[in-house]
């Protein structure tokens, strides 16, 4: 049981770039576009299935290395980070107030922590609340999100590519699957602004997106002209 190639695939940055596309959208408040913040939710998906590609070739062919995996990790995304940040900081030490720009500082070291999900979710009233609005960095928390996935997952793919039998894979992914939906469906209702920020609730996305990269081998090819009418759909 592997994960497809890894060929470049531009469709992904296509739908990476409609899923960035709604959730600038959204924060420019259009009325026709009340629900763009679902693009999180395309992108966790796509991120799942582009990193458990990656990680099941390299352990699949005996080529997985942690230390490679995690550098490669921080050269991806640590410049742009750093970069983002230190100018985020010069341009807020201008125009924010003291206690703002603390606030914006505390968070920008804290999102090099991969820790800027609970430092926002425990200083808000959750996403959509007004003063969340005004967070320079709002975003970061999402990068938090993946990083702490990139924690767990290959460390749970090396021991799940030793196990032998298929039919014992399957089950074991559509438990996760399942158990993280019903967690993810009880936070939403029970603590939503915790559901929004936090890996457990966020977890069944990139599951979805862990699984079709599995699957993607074994499911029948569309004939061009189908493969493009579904995805204009």
């Amino acid at each position: 049981m592997s994960a497809v190639g890894q060929e470049y695939r531009p469709d992904i940055d296509g739908l990476r770039a409609i899923a960035v596309l709604y959730v600038v959208l959204y924060h420019t408040e259009l009325a026709w576009l009340p629900g763009g913040f679902i693009g999180v939710d395309i992108f966790f998906v796509l991120s799942g299935y582009l990193i458990t590609n990656q990680l099941a070739q390299s352990i699949s062919t005996g080529r997985f290395r942690f230390r490679e995996f995690y550098v490669r990790r921080i050269r991806r995304l640590v410049p742009a980070f750093t970069a983002m940040s230190l100018a985020s900081l010069v341009v807020g030490y201008f125009l924010l107030l003291p206690q703002d720009f603390l606030y914006h500082a505390k968070l920008a070291g804290l999102g090099f922590l991969s820790l800027g999900n609970f430092y926002i979710e425990n200083t808000t009233d959750g996403y959509f609340a007004p003063e969340s609005s005004e967070i320079p960095l709002l975003h970061i928390w999402s990068l938090s999100v993946e990083e702490q996935f990139y924690l767990v997952w290959p460390a749970f793919l090396v021991l799940f590519f030793r196990f032998r039998s298929s039919v014992f894979k399957v089950s074991l992914l559509a438990a996760i699957v399942l158990l993280t939906f019903c967690v993810s469906q009880w936070q939403a209702v029970n603590n939503s602004a915790t559901a929004y920020y936090l890996l457990p609730a966020r977890f069944v996305e990139l599951m979805i997106g862990s699984v079709l990269a599995f699957s993607g081998a074994h499911l029948p090819q569309p004939k061009v002209a189908t493969a493009n009418v579904v995805a204009l759909l």
